[in-house]
């Protein structure tokens, strides 16, 4: 996982740039993550436009008008709730959580500042441009291996994607890849959660269940 730079090198001194004159490699393995995100942002959209009744739908241009991902996927829940057939929702949600998770780690590929430092050779350095102060606590320090595992996870996520567009698009395999969709461990993990009771803590039950002090 990425380390802090205050871990790393705590006094390391900093250029702020594009690395990839100096570190092309790393910068060739985190575009491949980028570029398999953006098949994941084309899947997602195949099915968002299924469900919202076409191309030409006016809930479809009202999509592609949206800028948040956080937006984009609530309003994807909301259509799977309407039009999605109801064996088939708890895997999509399932598959919405596991994409929340991925959209973090994009976002810091795409929308931190980058940075590079002599005294960390085989990294490079990645910010929140809201770190204005430069607090090294703040600065993640990603190697070769870090952009390996990212690109891994959103090929993983791109399978899960995948699956789900043959799901939501009718499809003869339908049956058989929703069977597959929710044997992998980790949609068959949401699954799991999804099926478990939500408990409250004592302070979020209601008045007639609190105890007298």
């Amino acid at each position: 996982m990425p380390q802090p730079l205050s871990k790393v090198a705590p006094k390391a001194q900093i250029s702020i740039g594009n690395p990839a004159g100096t570190k092309p490699a790393l910068m060739m393995m985190a575009m491949e993550a980028l570029a398999t995100w953006s098949y994941i942002d084309y899947l997602m959209l195949r099915i968002y436009v299924e469900l919202s009744g076409g191309y030409s739908s006016d809930a479809t241009a009202a999509f592609l008008a949206l800028e948040t991902a956080g937006a984009k996927s609530g309003v994807i829940r909301t259509l799977a709730n309407r039009n999605l057939q109801k064996e088939y929702l708890p895997a999509f949600n399932a598959v919405l959580a596991v994409l929340k998770s991925g959209e973090k780690e994009r976002h810091k590929l795409a929308h931190w500042v980058w940075a590079t430092s002599p005294s960390v050779s085989d990294g490079a350095i990645l910010f929140d441009p809201r770190n204005i102060t430069g607090d090294p606590k703040k600065m993640l320090v990603y190697r070769m291996q870090d952009f390996v595992r990212i690109r891994q996870r959103f090929d993983q996520i791109s399978g899960y994607c995948g699956r789900l567009t043959f799901i939501v698009i009718p499809h003869p395999a339908n049956t058989e890849t929703h069977e597959k969709l929710c044997a992998e461990p980790e949609i068959a993990d949401k699954l799991n959660r999804q099926a478990q009771p939500k408990l409250f803590p004592p302070q979020e039950w209601p008045e007639w269940l609190q105890v007298e002090k």
